[in-house]
């Protein structure tokens, strides 16, 4: 009896702990769940803002720096003066009628001399202030020697061309210091050149009508060709042949009328008092 009773408080005392350590292990299961939990939560935190008194002090005013106003520049008569005359132009198809109708003088020849360029004052020397007087007043040229090879295709003033040799005055020259240079590429010559030139006594600076050069009045240029070897005649306008540029201008010269002479008028008569 006594030892079947400690085999059975033995029995029940091993179940015991047995079911002990079980409920321990699931405690401890549910302990490690609900820490973990907690730990894998983030906290969230209320800022509230907090307003502290104090005193708003203004900035200070920005006192504008003014810039001084730059001095216009004053052009003193004697600094170097250049002057550039740039015009827009546009060349319509050749006319021989509309050539013939603004020129004064058409002629073929040989370019010669290209002489030193001048001022077209009356004694060829610097104006005394330029810069308020170019090109209204005055201008700079460069006179130009063509050799004529026949007698011209148009001589409207009837000029006198005895010695066969025609001046033009260029538009445009330097002087010492002093410049004024044009984009009128027909003014421009080349020694030696076989040309056709149309002049006339309108000048696109200075004063109008012919300048006075060391080798007599200089007319000014209308345009020019340069007549190849080849035949062709070119001019900023583009190429014809020589013979067809010539033909048609001696036809537009034929065209011209005649004048008509103006009779003379007769005074009327007054009345005596």
């Amino acid at each position: 009896m006594h030892r079947f009773a400690d085999g059975r408080m033995a029995g029940l005392v091993t179940a015991v702990a047995i079911s002990t350590m079980l409920i321990l292990a699931s405690c401890g299961n549910e302990d490690a769940r609900i820490h973990g939990a907690q730990a894998a939560a983030s906290p969230t935190f209320e800022l509230t803002p907090t307003f502290i008194a104090g005193t708003v002090t203004p900035a200070a005013p920005i006192t504008p720096v003014l810039e001084p106003t730059p001095t216009p520049w004053t052009p003193v008569p004697s600094d170097p003066f250049n002057y550039t005359y740039s015009m827009a132009y546009g060349v319509p198809p050749f006319s021989a009628d509309a050539l013939v109708s603004v020129s004064d003088i058409i002629a073929t020849g040989r370019v010669a001399q290209i002489l030193p360029s001048h001022w077209t004052t009356s004694d060829g020397s610097r104006p005394v202030d330029p810069w308020h007087t170019v090109p209204d007043q005055y201008t700079i040229v460069t006179p130009v020697v063509i050799n004529l090879d026949v007698p011209p295709l148009l001589n409207r003033p009837d000029a006198d061309l005895s010695s066969s040799q025609l001046v033009i005055a260029t538009e445009g020259g330097q002087v010492g210091e002093d410049s004024v240079t044009t984009n009128m590429t027909w003014d421009n010559y080349v020694v030696g050149d076989l040309v056709l030139v149309s002049v006339s006594t309108m000048r696109r600076l200075g004063p109008q009508g012919l300048v006075q050069t060391e080798v007599g009045p200089g007319w000014a240029t209308g345009m020019q060709w340069v007549l190849a070897a080849d035949g062709t005649a070119t001019s900023v306008g583009g190429t014809l042949q020589t013979t067809d540029l010539i033909s048609q201008i001696q036809a537009a010269v034929q065209a011209i009328p005649a004048a008509t002479p103006v009779a003379p008028s007769t005074p009327s008569a007054v009345a005596t008092p």
